[in-house]
């Protein structure tokens, strides 16, 4: 199956990489993109880790995640703001 999705005509400034390593030694990420830099990062950082732990069977597998903000431009990615690594028993 093939979706097409009309973008807006704006230039995305910014994205949130969640990366995700589980247990079993594979690793996945959550890219989130937007372009307001008026969106608190803390707060949507936070709302990713509320969306991962609803995920119950999901989130028992996860060995450690870190969120990292990061600037677009000419869809380059360039981190500027780190959360630390969290590890999970």
């Amino acid at each position: 199956m093939s979706i097409k999705l009309e973008l807006p005509q704006t230039t995305f400034s910014q994205t949130i990489v969640t990366d995700i390593e589980l247990k079993n030694g594979k690793n996945t990420q959550i890219i989130t993109i937007f372009n307001n830099n008026e969106i608190d990062f803390e707060e949507l950082a936070i709302g990713l880790d509320t969306a991962i732990n609803r995920q119950v069977e999901f989130y028992k597998n996860i060995k450690s995640k870190k969120h990292t903000l990061c600037s677009i431009k000419t869809g380059v990615l360039k981190g500027f703001a780190f959360f630390p690594k969290v590890e999970f028993n």
